[in-house]
This record gives C-alpha cells, sequence and structure tokens, in this order.
C-alpha cells in the first residue's frame, strides 16, 4: 500500500503541478550559474529582471 500511495502521489503532484514561469526560470537560471560560467551577456539576456 505505501509504494502504491507515493506512486500516486508522484503521478497526482506531477499531473497538477502549477509553476511561475518567471519564478521558474530565475531558478533554472540560478542552478546553471552554480555549475558553468556563464557570460553576463547571456544572463542579461535570459534575465527575469530584464526591463522591469
Amino acid at each position: 500500500m505505501k509504494l502504491t500511495n507515493n506512486v500516486i502521489r508522484i503521478v497526482d503532484n506531477s499531473i497538477n503541478y502549477s509553476y511561475d514561469i518567471h519564478e521558474d526560470t530565475r531558478k533554472v537560471i540560478d542552478f546553471v550559474k552554480n555549475i558553468v560560467k556563464i557570460p553576463d551577456k547571456v544572463v542579461q539576456t535570459f534575465s527575469t529582471e530584464a526591463g522591469q
């Protein structure tokens, strides 16, 4: 039962996931910046704060 409940919970969370495009984009950029050195020009282009 526990395994079945976990699978149902994972599927339910995947189906009902709501997202904020700005927040999710910021998270991706922050994650990548910690792994790879990205030129500042690229960060500025994809920054969620650009133009605000």
